[in-house]
């Protein structure tokens, strides 16, 4: 397990994603979400100019990801997830940092998302980034009717 966590530290890569990776990121999308993304529409993610998907990749294995829309100076952070097999390692942590960094290399002043009223995990992750609560929406989740809390995070400049 050690010798793992260390591999994995010393390994692992964030990148820009291809359209190959979508078929990883509806895997772990599936293993992550009652109402996953299809592999479709992540595809389809690709050809939007506004679209930023980053990953963290060991080798030729998608770790964790995150999908993006950048407009104007607002990054909408639309799905996010580990693999469920390498989650609380610090990838997540990873993940947003780099997604903050990219974020503002391109002009973006902050950060928007919801998250499941419910998800204390992913709340907690955002918190010890910097994100607020900003407001919710009720019953947002089409699964269960699940409120969303809309968070923000302001970028440093």
């Amino acid at each position: 397990e050690i010798g793992m966590a260390l591999a994995l530290a010393n390994e692992m890569k964030v990148n820009l994603l291809s359209p190959p990776w979508s078929k990883a990121i509806a895997e772990i999308e599936t293993k992550s979400f009652p109402t996953p993304w299809s592999e479709e529409l992540i595809r389809a993610e690709f050809q939007k100019a506004f679209s930023l998907i980053l990953g963290v990749t060991y080798g030729e294995f998608l770790l964790g990801y995150s999908l993006n829309h950048l407009i104007a100076d607002e990054l909408h952070l639309l799905t996010f997830a580990v693999h469920p097999d390498y989650r609380n390692r610090g990838i997540g942590a990873v993940l947003l940092r780099e997604l903050g960094d990219e974020a503002l290399r391109r002009g973006g002043k902050s950060i928007y998302l919801e998250v499941r009223r419910g998800n204390f995990v992913a709340q907690r992750l955002y918190n010890s980034f910097g994100f607020s609560v900003i407001g919710h929406r009720a019953r947002y989740y089409s699964d269960n009717g699940e409120d969303a809390l809309v968070l923000r995070k302001t970028l440093a400049n």
